[in-house]
């Protein structure tokens, strides 16, 4: 595997990280605010 490649797979973790983050905190708000 290239070092690009490796790269790449880590950006979509790291993505897929921040949208759990993001949808987690979207939920606390939703639950804060009702």
């Amino acid at each position: 595997m290239s070092e690009k490649e490796e790269i790449i797979r880590d950006n979509r973790v790291a993505r897929l990280l921040w949208f759990t983050l993001g949808f987690i905190l979207a939920c606390l708000i939703n639950k804060f605010l009702l």
